[in-house]
């Protein structure tokens, strides 16, 4: 079971945070939850499968590897837990970019490149292709890290942080879902920091890092730091 799926459920999520502090017994997680016995044992069966939790006894702990993989977990309960990587991809074609439209909040229907978050365990570019595969329907080439954004977004009293590879490739095949523009004149209005990265980081030679932060309540995206 492919991580992602494997902490997207709710019950799992609250054992293993719980299983975070102490060893616990199957009467205990249940009385603290409320869950049925089979709900239960069907869940804590999955945690065993795949070696995140084990049974010493009538105890219920976390393993090695399971407490290698909390941050993961915590990310999928809190968003504004822990940095989430992510991949944006500079698709190129002569003097034009691919563009296609935010399909979901937050900043739904704004301009972007083709990108997403990373799933546990990838490599930066196999991201780069999944997300491309997924969200275009094409294959890439000549890969090429360009700049990472160390990112905090805020909206009101809430926060997100999000650390963006930005690289750049070449399509194989004819993409879905998206337009080739050119990179001074792309249509709509486009997501503050890819807009950054066209207009200052584009042709970079070596690999940059930035700082941002994003007021989405104010619209206000800035710089902190470039090195």
């Amino acid at each position: 079971m492919e991580k992602n799926s494997l902490f997207s459920e709710e019950k799992r999520r609250k054992i293993l945070v719980a299983l975070e502090d102490k060893p616990i017994k199957f009467v205990d997680l249940k009385r603290l939850f409320g869950f049925e016995s089979n709900i239960l044992s069907y869940n804590l069966n999955i945690l065993i499968k795949n070696e995140i939790v084990a049974k010493e006894g009538v105890l219920y702990n976390l393993t090695d590897y399971g407490r290698y993989v909390m941050p993961y977990v915590h990310k999928s309960y809190d968003a504004s837990s822990i940095p989430i990587p992510c991949v944006a991809v500079i698709v190129r074609k002569g003097s034009k970019i691919l563009i296609r439209k935010k399909d979901r909040e937050p900043e739904k229907g704004k301009s972007i490149f083709v990108g997403g978050k990373m799933n546990f365990g990838e490599q930066i570019y196999e991201s780069c292709r999944r997300e491309v595969q997924e969200k275009v329907g094409i294959k890439i080439k000549n890969l090429k890290i360009i700049c990472v954004n160390n990112y905090v977004a805020r909206k009101n009293k809430s926060s997100a942080h999000y650390v963006v590879f930005f690289v750049t490739a070449e399509p194989i095949g004819k993409p879905k879902n998206a337009s080739w523009q050119h990179p001074e004149n792309v249509e709509g209005d486009m997501f503050p920091d890819n807009k950054f990265i066209l207009k200052n980081m584009l042709q970079n030679k070596e690999v940059k890092i930035h700082d941002s932060v994003y007021d989405e309540e104010k619209k206000s995206f800035r710089v902190v730091n470039i090195s």
